[in-house]
């Protein structure tokens, strides 16, 4: 099947004509028609816009990689009224949500133990005090690990052991691939 059969078979499956195809990707609508016989070749911007309208992988449309399922979707609104700009949109941010589903929620779980663990053995390799985890709604961070410093340590020994820790956990992190993990969060000596 080539690229310009299955433009037209999703564009058919999904019930938009050609007028409201070119008006989503603000082309002519005699480029549609010559994209659907072959005619034309397909832009990256064009393919990235389709993926997100179908809500498909470029492979598919390119290589016909994969099988298709139309998405079915409950909006909260009549799709009918809606632009097709606002179905692609609402179509990436699912298909996004779809990604960081269940991998996501386990590689941040295991990368939230590992590091928390990490802490701990720091925490008692420095004489530290107890570690426990703040949530603050304000924060950039989605964990805030808060490490109690002992009254008896000075602001510039706490200060080099804030160092250290960070340091190691930072390539703690690096080392397990939870870079992306260690971004997201914040260690504080209190």
């Amino acid at each position: 099947m080539t690229i310009g059969v299955k433009l037209k078979e999703l564009r058919e499956l999904n019930n938009f004509t050609q007028k409201q195809i070119a008006e989503y990707l603000d082309y002519d609508q005699s480029y549609i028609t010559k994209l659907e016989k072959d005619e034309r070749r397909l832009t990256v911007y064009a393919l990235e816009e389709l993926c997100d309208l179908y809500n498909c992988s470029e492979e598919y449309i390119l290589d016909g990689e994969g099988t298709y399922l139309k998405p079915y979707y409950e909006y909260n609104t009549n799709t009918k009224n809606l632009e097709i700009s606002t179905i692609a949109k609402m179509n990436k941010i699912l298909r996004n949500l779809n990604l960081l589903s269940v991998p996501l929620l386990n590689d941040v779980s295991q990368a939230f133990n590992d590091v928390y663990n990490n802490l701990y053995q720091l925490t008692k390799e420095y004489n530290l005090g107890s570690i426990f985890l703040e949530q603050d709604i304000d924060s950039q961070y989605s964990y805030v690990f808060v490490i109690q410093i002992p009254k008896n340590y000075e602001y510039k020994q706490a200060l080099k052991i804030w160092d250290k820790i960070i340091s190691e956990i930072e390539q703690y992190c690096i080392s397990r691939g939870y870079e992306k993990f260690f971004k997201n969060i914040q260690i504080i000596l209190r």
